[in-house]
C-alpha cells in the first residue's frame, strides 16, 4: 500500500502524493502536485504531521537539503523526533525524503510562461509604439 492510501485510510486525508513512507530516497514520498502556488514545503509538513500522528510522536524541523539523483530532485528533511505522549525530550534525529521532481518541473513551466508573457509584452509595446507614430 502506498502512503496516499495509508493516510487516506487512517486519517481520511486525500493528498496529492504517492510512493513510500519517506524513510529513504528509494522509499521517498512523491509529491504529485503542490497546488497552484507550488507550496511543496507545506505539503511536506502536512505529510510529516500525519505520519507523526500515526506514530504517536511529534517532530521538530532541524534542517533541509536538496539532493539531485538520477534526474530526480529530492527534498531531505532532518527532523528531531520528540517524545511519546507529549514528553518534550528529543528521542533521535530522522531523515525524511520527498521526491519534488514534479513540483520543480511545474516551476519550469511557470518560468516558460513568464518568458512567453515577456515576449508578448515586448511585441505589444512595439505595436503600440508603431501605431502612435
Amino acid at each position: 500500500m502506498d502512503i496516499r492510501e495509508l493516510l487516506k485510510g487512517a486519517f481520511n486525508k486525500d493528498l496529492p502524493i504517492s510512493g513510500g513512507m519517506g524513510n529513504s530516497i528509494e522509499a521517498a514520498v512523491v509529491l504529485e502536485s503542490a497546488g497552484p502556488l507550488n507550496d511543496y514545503l507545506s505539503l511536506e509538513y502536512q505529510v510529516m504531521d500525519l505520519i507523526s500522528l500515526g506514530r504517536n510522536v511529534s517532530w521538530e524541523f532541524k534542517g533541509q537539503e536538496l539532493i539531485v539523483k538520477d534526474d530526480k530532485k529530492y527534498d531531505k528533511l532532518v527532523v528531531a523526533v520528540k517524545g511519546i505522549h507529549g514528553n518534550p525530550m528529543t528521542l533521535h534525529l530522522e531523515h525524511h525524503y520527498f521526491d519534488i521532481t514534479k513540483c520543480n518541473n511545474m516551476l519550469g513551466e511557470v518560468d516558460k510562461d513568464k518568458e512567453k508573457m515577456r515576449k508578448m509584452k515586448s511585441f505589444l509595446d512595439e505595436m503600440l509604439r508603431l501605431t502612435e507614430s
